[in-house]
Formats: structure tokens, C-alpha cells, sequence
């Protein structure tokens, strides 16, 4: 009896190893794919081959990324919004929109000016002859909102040049805003490099003032919300990395950039020229072929807060250092 005992233990012992041997699966050494997204402040457009490109050529997928590209119809209001609500990790906005939500203490860091130079305008049409700010007075000017880089622009216009935003019209036109230009609804209009392409389309012929020669604020920054820099810093660098593969791709590729956005954007095949036209400008605007962006000084920040505060954007000043890191610019 005790002979069987011990032949049923080592049976079920070898059976035991059996089934664990069909059972067990050996751990992948496939790397995890991380899904994110990446708000954008607009519809799709060929400005934001970086993304496309990096996306496209694999080099999202090579840090381990998964990445979604989302857009905002709020300008760069609604990109913040969902940053801040957790609805996504990465968003496209400007210095003047950063600063503004800092200064409501919303939790946003500034991580990589992707697009360091100031390309918003005002234009119109040459026969309302609106060749310099004081021209503008009693006149209706459209803008996508007053929660848009292009208005901010608009009021530090103005305050250097001793006008006050009710001696003008300020109409908020939503994403409608070229079309609005070109039926006549307004006089002028506040916006950046993409739509002024647009209009040149229409109306070759612009009397056009340059927001760059009023102050230096930066168009477009990648953000993220604090508690991603504390938590996942790896994450911020994974993608700032492969994005700026993706540029500098699109930069020496510019053809191909728009081949890229294209297929991302199937609608723009009618307007393949313009966009390649766009992006054409976007480089030069950037000067992206002297230098690819990196670092910024808090000098920058400051004069741009100090700015904001006296055209009463914003109301109270905040510690710089709590809306910009360097920390994490690729090399």
C-alpha cells in the first residue's frame, strides 16, 4: 500500500511537470508598445510634417510609441483643455497661451519650441489701406478667438502701438475664419503663416503687417502637463527624440514631407501646391535650415510675461521656471 502511495505521488508529480510544461509561456521579448496621443491646435495641415513624417518613417514606433494625432477646432484653447483634463499627453500651443494658462495655475510645461519664430500676421485686403496698426482703428478684425495665439499677437500690437483693443472690432470667426476674409466679412484679420498661404492663394496682392516686428514670442511649443515630467520623464524624451527625427526628415525631404501629409490627409491631394508652398514657407519662416530649435533663456520668458502683463493679458506674474524646462530638448 505504501508503495502504491509513493508511485501515485511521483505520477502525479511528472504529470504536474507535464502540464506546466504546455502551460507555461515564456515571457515575449517583443518591447511594450506605449499608445499616446498629440493634440494639435487646428485641422490637419502639412506645418505639422514633423509629426506626420516621425509617424510615418517609424521613428514613433522605434522608441516604443504608439502614437495618436488629434486636433483642435479651438485654437489653442481646446488643445490646453484636454491636456489639463488628462484627455491627452502631448499638445502643440504657443509661449502667450502657456503663460496665460500659468497664470490661472493650470499645471503646464513648456518641453520643446518646435517652431521658434513668431509667424502670425495681420492681413487685408489693399484697398481698405490697413498698412500699419493705427489703421486698424474703427475697422472689424476676424481671428479665430480670444483664446488664440493670433489674438494675443493682436492685442501686444496694439498696446506698443497706443491703441486700445475697443478702438477696433474684434470678431471670432472659429475655424471659418479664411473663408469669412474672402467673403468680406471683415476688414482684417489676425492669423498665422498657414492661413495668410491660404488667402495668397485668393488674393495674391496683401498689404500685410508682421507680428515678428513687434515682439519675438515663439509660435508653437510642445507641452505636457507636470505631473508627465515628474512621473514619466523618459516618456517626454522618447518622443521629442523620434519628433525631431521626424522634422529633420521634413526638412531635408520637403517633397516628401507633403507625399506624407498627403496620405495622412487624403483631402489636400487638390491642394498639393499650396501645401508644398506652405511647407516651403514654414522652413524658410523658421530658419530651420541654419538651425534646428533647441534651447531657450529665461530672458525670453520674462520678456514675454512682462509683455502679456502689461497689455493685461494676464493679470498676475508667475515663477518662469514652472513654465519651461530645457531639461528635455534632443540632441
Amino acid at each position: 500500500m505504501k508503495k502504491l502511495i509513493i508511485i501515485i505521488i511521483i505520477l502525479i508529480i511528472i504529470s504536474s511537470g507535464i502540464f506546466i510544461k504546455f502551460v507555461y509561456k515564456k515571457p515575449s521579448t517583443e518591447p511594450e508598445v506605449q499608445k499616446i496621443t498629440v493634440m494639435m491646435p487646428f485641422i490637419p495641415q502639412i506645418q505639422w510634417a514633423a509629426y506626420y513624417t516621425a509617424k510615418n518613417n517609424g521613428y514613433y514606433e522605434n522608441e516604443g510609441l504608439n502614437v495618436e494625432i488629434q486636433y483642435s477646432t479651438k485654437g489653442s484653447a481646446g488643445p490646453i483643455e484636454q491636456l489639463v483634463g488628462g484627455n491627452v499627453d502631448f499638445i502643440l500651443t504657443d509661449k502667450e497661451s502657456i503663460i496665460m494658462a500659468r497664470s490661472k495655475d493650470l499645471d503646464i510645461i513648456a518641453t520643446y519650441p518646435i517652431e521658434p519664430t513668431n509667424v502670425f500676421y495681420i492681413v487685408s485686403e489693399k484697398d481698405k489701406n490697413i498698412t500699419k496698426p493705427s489703421d486698424l482703428i474703427g475697422k472689424k478684425v476676424g481671428l479665430i478667438s480670444s483664446a488664440s495665439g493670433a489674438y494675443g499677437n493682436l492685442l501686444v500690437i496694439l498696446h506698443l502701438s497706443d491703441i486700445d483693443i475697443s478702438d477696433i472690432e474684434v470678431v471670432q470667426a472659429g475655424t471659418a475664419v479664411v473663408p469669412a476674409f474672402l467673403e468680406g466679412n471683415f476688414d482684417a484679420t489676425a492669423i498665422h503663416l498657414s492661413q495668410k498661404l491660404l488667402i495668397e492663394e485668393k488674393i495674391p496682392d496683401l498689404n500685410i503687417i508682421n507680428a515678428s516686428e513687434y515682439t519675438d514670442m515663439s509660435s508653437g511649443h510642445i507641452v505636457v502637463n507636470k505631473y508627465l515630467v515628474e512621473n514619466n520623464p523618459e516618456l517626454i524624451k522618447k518622443f521629442l527624440r523620434a519628433t525631431k527625427k521626424g522634422l529633420e526628415y521634413a526638412i531635408e525631404n520637403p517633397n516628401e514631407a507633403v507625399e506624407i501629409y498627403i496620405d495622412f490627409n487624403p483631402d489636400a491631394e487638390s491642394k498639393r501646391e499650396v501645401s508644398q508652398d506652405l511647407w516651403n514657407a514654414f522652413i524658410e519662416e523658421h530658419h530651420y535650415e541654419e538651425k534646428i530649435p533647441g534651447f531657450e533663456s529665461p530672458e525670453d520668458w520674462e520678456r514675454t510675461q512682462d509683455l502679456l502683463y502689461d497689455v493685461g493679458i494676464i493679470t498676475e506674474k508667475k515663477d518662469i521656471s514652472e513654465m519651461y524646462t530645457n531639461e528635455f530638448i534632443p540632441q
